[in-house]
This record gives structure tokens, C-alpha cells and sequence, in this order.
């Protein structure tokens, strides 16, 4: 039987116990923690004392990645759908859907001293779209949306400009000859009936409109580019996948319907125009390059993996980039490059990307639908091509 003496001691012994315990784990959450980074560095942190802050891991930098630099994305709201185009100088930003609904605001970044600032721009004349017809005419931006506006980023001034007598109307693509602006789009017609293309061209200055013969193949989704001496329509007619091509040539003021591209998943096509040649990538990511002399040559496919996303293209110096579910490639000659990406916000996946050649770089702005924040990189092709 144990007696009260007996007692007291096992419980002092308990207690004392108890507070060397409290007092080892005391000493030990005064240490430093060692931590092994995924990339394999080696970091050290302070640990945690009793009643002290919450222990925290500190984690190397992510390695920087050859070719990639990131940018502030600026004050707009994360959106997709948005358009980009360089104006020599500068990228402008606008238009699109955000989680707000469509958006008429944009900013303009001006590169320098390799970061660049933003500043915000006037709000357009005219409600913006999801995929508005755009393009770049020297000095200032050109906005189809089914109505049409111009923008002078040196005034930061809009201007709305006349329909072009078919109303209603949705953009298709638009394409600047160095004189005039060539615009195709849908006529709206009653569900029941198809919907017709139909072209139409603006003076330099947005003076309207002269009506052009429609384009003589329907696709529901397309890209315009000038080749020097004709207007390109590519694109793909979504129910059967069949892609096809016309060129209008604006001195005969004439269409001509040519050899489609032998591609599949036409029904949202990437194109672009290099310089001496069309390059055109589908959805499967099969790819092939058109050229006045030769016509089509099959150029494989890019060493992406399918995801179901929707090809982006740009072309500097001569090199086409593309962009694909947080996935890169370039194309270099006639050769597909992979790229290494750098580690992006997970919603970079679902985002709309639009690169944008600038120079002989890429500059790609990315928003997203749901509100996620967008983000701005920045890309040099010619470190792929030096390392291969």
C-alpha cells in the first residue's frame, strides 16, 4: 500500500517530468530548422519559441529560366479575350470579358531599361467583345466590334466610326494593307439560316466604308494577315474541322478561294505571317507553312502535349512562337523547338494569353475569366535558337 509520503513524492517526480519536457521543447523550437528545397538548396530558419510567431520555412527563389522575364502585369482587371497589339514602342492592352462582364478599358506598357510601366487609357466609344477585329495602322489602334472606333495612344483620344452598313454585324478578322483597313465579319442572320461573311475596307483615318466582294469560303473561325500584296484569310469551319484559305487582292479589288491547309482541328486555327510565309498550327497541333511559290508544306507537329486549349501564335525575327496551356514551343527554320516555361499562377492554364511580337521578343500578357490576377511575361526567341 502506498503512503501519503509515497504520494507526494510519485507526484513530484510527475511534475518535474513535465517541466523538463517544456523545457526541451522549448530549447528545441529555439533552434534552427534545416529545410531541403525541391531544387535542392539547402535553407536554414529560425524555429519557434513557446508563445513566440508561427514557425515559418523560407524557400530558395525559383530558378530563373533561360529566355523568360517577368513583368508587371499593371492595374488592369484580369480579363480574357482581351486584344494586344506593339506599336513600335509600346504594347496596348484592350477590351474583353472579365468577371464583370465586357470590359472597354485598357493601358498601355512602355518597355525601358528592360521593366517598363503602365498607364491606363481613355474608356472606348463602344462596348468591347470577347474577340473584337483589330490591328495596328502605325499611329493608331483600329477596334471592330460590330460597331468601330479608333484609338491615338499619343492623345489618348477614341474616336467612334461609322457602321459599315450591315447591321447587325459580329467581327471575324481585320488586316492593315498600309493604306487601308480590311474588315471581315458575320451578317447576322435568323438562327435558322447561316451566317454570311462579308468584307468591307476603311480609309487610314477610319473614313467609311467601302464595300469589298464577301470572302469566297465561310469558316466561323478565322485570321486575317498582309503579305505585302494580299489580304490571307485562314480559318476553319467548326461542324466538319475542313480548314480553308482565299486571298484578296486589293488593286483588283478580288478574291481568289486557294489550296486549303492540310490540317484537322480547323475550327481554331493560329496563324501568321513571317515575312515570306504563312505558318498555321490547329488545335491537334499539327502544323504546316503556305508560300505564293510553293504552296503547303507539312511541318509536323510541336512537341506540346494536347490539352485541349486553343493555339496562340507570334512571329519575330523570322521565328514563330506558340503558346498552349501554360506550353511553349518555337518554330526556327523549319524545326519546332520546345520551350522551357517558367512556374506560372495555376490558373494560367484557363487564361487568355495573347502574345505579341515585339522587336525580336515576345511580350505576352495573360489575364483570366474568374478574377484570378493577371501576369506579363516577356520572352527572347533567339535564346532558344542559340541553345539548339
Amino acid at each position: 500500500m502506498t503512503t501519503g509520503l509515497g504520494r507526494l513524492l510519485i507526484a513530484l517526480v510527475a511534475v518535474g517530468l513535465f517541466v523538463a519536457v517544456l523545457a526541451i521543447g522549448g530549447w528545441r523550437g529555439a533552434q534552427t530548422e534545416t529545410v531541403a528545397d525541391p531544387s535542392g538548396a539547402i535553407t536554414t530558419t529560425p524555429g519557434t519559441t513557446n508563445g513566440g510567431p508561427e514557425l515559418t520555412v523560407a524557400t530558395s527563389p525559383p530558378e530563373p529560366v533561360p529566355g523568360w522575364a517577368e513583368l508587371a502585369a499593371g492595374t488592369l482587371s484580369s480579363r480574357t479575350g482581351q486584344t494586344a497589339v506593339w506599336t513600335g514602342s509600346e504594347l496596348l492592352v484592350w477590351g474583353g470579358f472579365s468577371i464583370n462582364g465586357l470590359t472597354d478599358d485598357g493601358g498601355i506598357f512602355a518597355l525601358s531599361d528592360g521593366v517598363g510601366s503602365w498607364r491606363d487609357i481613355a474608356a472606348a466609344p463602344i462596348t468591347g467583345t470577347r474577340t473584337p477585329a483589330t490591328v495596328w495602322t502605325g499611329d493608331e489602334l483600329f477596334v471592330f466590334t460590330g460597331a468601330a472606333a479608333m484609338y491615338q495612344p499619343a492623345t489618348d483620344l477614341w474616336r467612334q466610326l461609322a457602321y459599315p452598313g450591315v447591321t447587325p454585324s459580329h467581327p471575324l478578322a481585320a488586316a492593315w494593307t498600309g493604306s487601308e483597313i480590311v474588315v471581315i465579319g458575320y451578317e447576322v442572320h435568323p438562327p435558322e439560316a447561316s451566317d454570311a461573311l462579308f468584307a468591307t475596307a476603311y480609309g487610314p483615318r477610319g473614313e467609311c466604308c467601302r464595300p469589298l466582294p464577301p470572302p469566297p469560303i465561310h469558316v466561323t473561325y478565322g485570321q486575317a494577315v498582309w503579305t505585302g500584296e494580299h489580304v490571307l484569310l485562314v480559318g476553319g469551319f467548326a461542324p466538319d474541322d475542313i480548314a480553308m484559305l482565299a486571298a484578296y487582292d486589293p488593286v483588283a479589288a478580288t478574291w481568289l478561294e486557294l489550296e486549303p491547309p492540310p490540317l484537322s482541328g480547323a475550327d481554331r486555327l493560329a496563324a501568321t505571317w513571317t515575312g515570306d510565309r504563312l505558318v498555321v498550327v490547329d488545335r491537334h497541333l499539327d502544323s504546316a507553312a503556305w508560300t505564293p511559290e510553293d504552296g503547303w508544306r507539312a511541318l509536323g507537329r510541336a512537341p506540346i502535349e494536347p490539352a485541349g486549349c486553343f493555339p496562340q501564335t507570334a512571329a519575330a525575327d523570322g521565328r514563330v512562337f506558340l503558346w498552349y496551356c501554360r506550353q511553349a514551343a518555337v518554330l526556327d527554320g523549319g524545326t519546332w523547338v520546345p520551350v522551357q516555361v517558367p512556374a506560372m499562377d495555376p490558373h494560367a492554364v484557363s487564361t487568355s494569353c495573347r502574345p505579341e511580337p515585339a522587336g525580336g521578343e515576345i511580350l505576352m500578357w495573360c489575364g483570366n475569366g474568374d478574377g484570378a490576377a493577371p501576369f506579363f511575361w516577356r520572352f527572347d526567341p533567339l535564346v532558344v535558337a542559340q541553345a539548339g
